[in-house]
């Protein structure tokens, strides 16, 4: 099954580059290292990385925090880590075209026009989902604080439950530690 590749592909394997030979557990260890080194290159050589590294480190704990359904929580820490893919590739992109030449070219300069409009896309695209998902929140937060979640068997902050109250009326018992740390100390007014 080793034919030769037709020349009018342009692929000749013999004169690929001379890092691309290894395979198995080797090449996936290379491919690793080779990925740590971008990132650590990134991290220390791009101001607009290290920006939104911290933006992740601060956004993913509030997604996982905030009492959101878990397609909500999935939908908010993708749209942060499409932030550091898209930033990662358009770093990749300035670096190539620097160094192919230094001076002002306008192929040049669309090039990285386009990295940078890439990056502010996927950042509004961060905004909208972040936002939609807050706003579901917003406009029915009793849904997100006193629904449970598919297979839980209490909600996060109370449950109601007529069958389990020593009168066989309705009881509610609220969890008064989450709510408070969700609605920042604000004084409750009803008491349930």
């Amino acid at each position: 099954m080793n034919d030769p590749l037709p020349p009018e592909l342009g692929l000749d394997p013999a004169n690929e580059s001379p890092f691309k030979g290894k395979t198995g557990l080797r090449r996936l260890w290379n491919a690793f290292n080779y990925s740590m080194a971008g990132l650590k290159a990134a991290y220390l050589c791009e101001d607009a990385f290290r920006q939104e590294v911290r933006l992740a480190l601060l956004l993913i704990p509030t997604a996982l925090l905030l009492p959101v359904p878990w397609l909500g929580r999935g939908l908010m820490i993708a749209g942060v880590l499409l932030v550091l893919v898209v930033e990662l590739l358009n770093s990749a992109i300035e670096a190539v075209v620097d160094r192919v030449s230094l001076e002002n070219h306008r192929l040049a300069k669309r090039a990285k026009d386009i990295g940078s409009a890439a990056v502010l896309v996927s950042l509004l695209m961060l905004v909208v989902i972040w936002g939609g998902v807050l706003l579901g929140m917003a406009r029915e937060p009793v849904k997100y604080l006193f629904t449970p979640a598919p297979g839980a068997q209490t909600s996060p902050l109370g449950v109601a439950n007529a069958r389990h109250s020593p009168s066989y009326g309705c009881a509610w018992r609220l969890d008064r530690a989450r709510l408070d740390t969700l609605l920042g100390r604000a004084q409750i007014i009803h008491r349930l």
